[in-house]
């Protein structure tokens, strides 16, 4: 992928992130934006998140996995309360919007990743058909 459409993926990725509620204060903000975009682009790393995109971004940024599986949840966690609960729904569906705004369910990390990289893939192919 040339550099100006990695930016470009970067871009959408950082408009969805904070829509939905996590703020550029956390370093799973940073974490979560770097395994989207690398997994918009090579989505077959979202077949062992663990041994993939963690193991990539841990060493990356110089920390253990488990620091970048904490971080993860974290951003998570906060996006879960403070995100926009329609852009919740568009994501990841009506009834998993309606348990996270009821505290009766946060989203594991695969799945927010996923959630994210379909949301962001979609926007971006929608942007580049223009």
């Amino acid at each position: 992928m040339p550099h100006h459409d990695l930016a470009d993926l970067k871009n959408l990725t950082t408009n969805v992130i904070l829509q939905l509620g996590i703020p550029a204060n956390l370093k799973g903000y940073y974490y979560i934006r770097e395994a989207v975009v690398m997994s918009a682009c090579e989505p077959e790393v979202l077949d062992n998140i663990s041994g993939k995109i963690y193991t990539a971004i841990a060493q990356n940024h110089g920390v253990t996995i488990a620091c970048i599986e904490r971080a993860f949840a974290t951003a998570i966690r906060t996006s879960c309360k403070r995100g926009n609960k329609e852009i919740f729904a568009c994501i990841f569906g009506k009834q998993i919007a309606a348990e996270i705004k009821a505290g009766e369910k946060t989203i594991a990390n695969k799945e927010y990743i996923v959630g994210l990289m379909r949301t962001v893939r979609k926007a971006y192919e929608k942007e580049a058909a223009r």
